[in-house]
């Protein structure tokens, strides 16, 4: 009995539905990924912009990235045509990518990258109802571990991918090839099946939420506003491994961290995925652990200062967290919210998370200016830890499976 039931379980993660997402999440963050990884050079070399054009830039587009995703989630409430408008917002980064090689100077890109943006940002709250809509609730973990894990895994491929572009095109052409995974990300939505989406209404008031989801809401703001960028971890590291082994040297390590970070990211998306399924009461203690495990990577990057040595846990550990944090936040949240609330629910949960990344970098990267490095990632630690504490005392939700829904 036990053998079908796994041989159950195991069918239904396979839909195409749930496989066909993960591979676009992985297409997309493959090209978009790249284009991030080649925008500070052509930004420099092609268009010759000064240093505050890419804080400006990048702050423009995740702050519009951040409200789009509260579109997002309207449109997920709806639950009309959502594979057509998730495709679009992958055709959006996909076309955006293409158009920043086109540019004649820095100032259009403070256009061209937020539409960019937008597109990733909207899109994410009718992913993630999609995945709840394609697996029954006791494998939600699963499907986004599996969602994470291939959206990690671009991003593992991603430097790659743009060192070649460079090599063999320049800057210019390869932003249009970066474009392709792009477009190959919306035609994946050819391939999603999913039931008939409950139809219901954009709520912004957590009155109308489950209490237990608005605890959830509330972990995330506070862990939200420590979890500052990855990239950060990268600047740290080339800023105290360039005087010790040279350019060169030091600048190959501090990618080789950031590799290190995506890899480990990648490698526990889905295993975490599987615990929470398999322990769904506990969905709230993962959460937390997932929380920790940021706190003790930006811990470790504090003491970096002392010794290099801890760089290389500050990114294990910080991957691991950039790999679990979204999966547990995910399950636990449609755990806790009704099915006709799950589309609105995941577009505030979406918006609270990117406020807090754009928060945190800001503040993160200020303290880090006027004071020391180390007082910034120790802070962001203690604030994390907070998160975490929050996040362990979010009641479980009971358990038992839904009815089964309509297929579209």
């Amino acid at each position: 009995m036990e053998s079908v039931s796994r041989q159950k379980q195991i069918a239904l993660l396979a839909a195409p539905s749930v496989v066909a997402i993960a591979v676009a999440s992985f297409f997309s963050d493959l090209g978009h990924e790249a284009a991030t990884t080649l925008l500070p050079g052509f930004l420099t070399i092609v268009l010759s912009a000064p240093p505050i054009a890419l804080g400006l830039i990048e702050g423009v587009s995740d702050g519009l990235s951040a409200a789009a995703k509260l579109s997002g989630g309207v449109m997920a409430a709806k639950g009309v045509a959502l594979r057509g408008f998730t495709a679009a917002g992958y055709l959006t980064t996909g076309i955006a990518t293409g158009l920043i090689g086109l540019t004649p100077s820095w100032p259009w890109l403070l256009v061209i990258r937020p539409i960019g943006w937008v597109g990733r940002g909207w899109r994410g709250p009718m992913r993630n109802l999609l995945l709840t809509l394609s697996v029954p609730k006791q494998q939600f973990g699963r499907a986004f571990g599996l969602e994470r894990a291939g959206d990690n895994a671009g991003a593992v491929f991603a430097p790659g991918l743009a060192v070649i572009l460079f090599a063999v095109l320049q800057y210019r052409a390869a932003f249009a090839v970066a474009a392709i995974p792009g477009l190959l990300a919306a035609a994946c939505y050819l391939f999603v099946k999913s039931a008939k989406p409950p139809r219901g209404s954009f709520e912004l008031r957590l009155s109308g939420y489950p209490p237990a989801f608005g605890r959830v809401l509330a972990a995330t703001a506070v862990f939200g506003t420590a979890q500052f960028a990855g990239s950060l971890f990268t600047l740290r590291a080339t800023q105290l491994l360039i005087p010790r082994f040279g350019t060169s040297g030091g600048a190959s390590l501090a990618i080789a961290g950031y590799f290190l970070y995506n890899l480990t990211a990648t490698s526990v998306s889905y295993p975490i995925g599987a615990i929470a399924d398999r322990r769904g009461h506990r969905r709230p203690a993962l959460l937390g652990l997932s929380f920790l495990s940021f706190a003790a990577g930006s811990g470790f990057l504090a003491l970096s200062s002392i010794t290099v040595l801890a760089l290389a846990p500050a990114f294990i550990l910080s991957g691991a967290a950039a790999g679990a944090v979204e999966v547990a936040e995910s399950a636990l949240a449609g755990d806790q919210l009704p099915a006709r609330q799950r589309g609105s629910g995941f577009g505030l949960l979406a918006a609270i998370n990117g406020v807090g990344d754009f928060v945190a970098s800001i503040w993160v990267s200020l303290v880090w200016t006027v004071s020391s490095p180390s007082l910034a990632f120790a802070g962001a630690s203690t604030i994390a830890i907070a998160g975490a504490l929050f996040a362990m005392r979010i009641p479980s939700a009971a358990g038992g499976p839904e009815p089964k829904p309509e297929l579209a």
